[in-house]
């Protein structure tokens, strides 16, 4: 029972300096710039302000942001989940010349780091005109073959290379 305790205790406290950064951050934004740049580390505003989120509404379309955060991530979710399932169920049951061939290269460009792809993305999407488009950031998220891997495993994951 006392090992059960600590490890409770110990979790609670990493737990709290886990959070404490977004609980800071969550505070920081009812101060005004003066008070959160002189109060240090402390959490409660000695005078809360919404004067952060009135500009943050006049500057910035948040509806807008917040539509297109949604609609990017639905749209990557459902073309990833399609494009995983019909390609994970071709390689475990069907058999096709250089099935092999395929599976390497799939499996090969999990290698491939951001880093390298990353100047190539924004020559490419800034030609086509894309820079301010979300079908950028959809088409970038959905060029990965990650997502087939990633999937709970089968009894027939087996049958891949027979």
């Amino acid at each position: 029972m006392k090992t059960k305790v600590f490890w409770y205790s110990v979790f609670t406290v990493f737990s709290l300096l886990m959070l404490y950064p977004i609980i800071f951050a969550i505070s920081n934004s009812f101060k005004t710039l003066s008070e959160s740049l002189t109060t240090g580390l402390s959490l409660i505003p000695l005078v809360p302000t919404l004067e952060n989120y009135a500009a943050l509404f006049q500057r910035l379309d948040v509806a807008r942001i917040i539509f297109n955060t949604f609609f990017i991530a639905g749209t990557v979710t459902v073309f990833k989940l399609l494009t995983s399932i019909f390609a994970a169920y071709a390689l475990v049951f069907f058999d096709f010349k250089f099935k092999n061939v395929l599976y390497f290269i799939l499996i090969a460009t999990i290698f491939i780091p951001f880093t390298v792809t990353m100047i190539p993305n924004f020559l490419t999407t800034s030609r086509l005109a894309l820079m301010d488009n979300p079908r950028r950031y959809i088409a970038a998220a959905c060029r990965r073959a990650w997502h087939i891997f990633d999937a709970p495993k089968h009894e027939n994951d087996s049958k891949i290379f027979n």
